[in-house]
């Protein structure tokens, strides 16, 4: 039998017990909502990061590494070197009939810079493996990024789509590429690869209609706005008569001054002076993870034209570049030509900007 004192003393012993796995619970509930709550936060966070394109096979990656190279994590001129070397290595695979190898370095090259060279190899292993998709655009990257033999690219882009059964397109990419210079045509007449147009019955016909008219032009065709468009950017220039070249600054206000002339069909630019205004304080995201993506500032100074120390002298825009323009104006991957009744101020050599209105030329897209 228990005394009443020691049922007390027991009484007040579970008691306290009982307390005790309470509380014991409530703090494990506020740790668990606690966890839960920090969990949910970092999710927010990552999902709510800009997604940067890793695609190589997308147009949006090819322009950024182009531009790019090194993708913010190595210097640029050791990753187009890198490039070169998985390129080159990928080149001797494809000679060996070792067509995935040769995919494998290709792909492990764009991981460093993108090149029309690299895209227009790249397509010529994926032909191999029958991969005529992907064939065809990687095909198309080679002519957006100005491989030289921009012509091969845009004709073997038109033997991938005549392999996949696409009539218009394999037809579109075969005029674009006549239109540009390529003129094997006894060999686009039995070329395996463009079986399938040549069965078609106006083949003949189609063939001879896309045999280019010889396109004359000069200095005074060529007089104005010039535009070559992609998916997020644009590069614009404008063509001064007095022999002036404009060309709009990518990411800061205003833009590079320099000279142009035609050179054997080309156009030739020379920029000796960059007009703009410095940027202040800059803005930081931390949740910005594109490391391509224009920096930004909470304010900008006066405008200044600077001359440059040494001339940069851009690749030029070939003949062919500006034919397939003047022939095609309504295809989107062409470039643009466009004649305004009123040259912009800043085509005067002498003309310096004092306000942030006068950085505007006219003619660009500021947006």
């Amino acid at each position: 039998m228990i005394a009443v004192g020691q049922a007390e003393n027991l009484l007040v012993a579970h008691s306290a017990a009982i307390q005790a796995i309470q509380e014991g619970f409530r703090m494990r509930l506020h740790l668990f909502s606690t966890v839960s709550i920090a969990l949910a936060i970092l999710a927010t966070a990552t999902f709510c990061k800009p997604e940067v394109n890793r695609d190589p096979l997308s147009a949006e990656y090819a322009l950024r590494l182009n531009r790019n190279p090194g993708s913010g994590t190595m210097e640029q001129q050791a990753a187009i070197e890198k490039a070169r070397a998985l390129v080159e290595a990928g080149i001797a695979d494809y000679k060996n009939k070792q067509a995935e190898a040769a995919v494998a370095k290709y792909f492990e090259a764009l991981k460093y810079h993108a090149s029309g060279k690299t895209y227009y190899h790249l397509g010529n292993s994926l032909m191999n493996l029958e991969r005529f998709a992907d064939a065809a655009t990687a095909y198309q990257h080679a002519a957006l990024l100005r491989y030289e033999r921009t012509e091969l690219a845009l004709y073997n882009t038109a033997c991938a789509y005549s392999r996949l059964e696409n009539l218009d397109e394999a037809y579109k990419y075969l005029r674009r590429a006549m239109d540009r210079g390529y003129n094997a045509f006894n060999y686009v007449r039995q070329d395996p690869d463009m079986a399938f147009l040549r069965a078609q019955s106006d083949w003949e016909s189609r063939l001879r209609s896309m045999v280019p008219v010889e396109l004359e032009y000069d200095e005074t065709t060529l007089n104005g706005r010039m535009a070559l468009y992609g998916m997020r950017w644009a590069d614009i220039w404008y063509l001064c008569a007095n022999g002036v070249v404009l060309f709009k600054n990518e990411c800061a206000p205003g833009f590079n001054r320099g000279r142009w002339r035609l050179e054997n069909g080309a156009i030739s630019m020379q920029y000796y002076e960059n007009c703009t205004q410095e940027g202040i304080d800059r803005i930081d995201y931390p949740n910005n993870t594109n490391p391509y993506a224009c920096t930004s500032y909470e304010s900008y100074g006066p405008p200044r034209c600077e001359t440059r120390e040494k001339q940069y002298v851009p690749d030029p825009i070939s003949q062919g570049d500006i034919r397939e323009g003047l022939r095609n104006p309504d295809e989107p991957e062409t470039l643009k030509f466009d004649r305004s009744d009123q040259e912009p101020i800043q085509c005067d050599p002498k003309f310096i900007p004092k306000t942030p209105e006068e950085l505007k030329v006219a003619a660009f897209d500021y947006r």
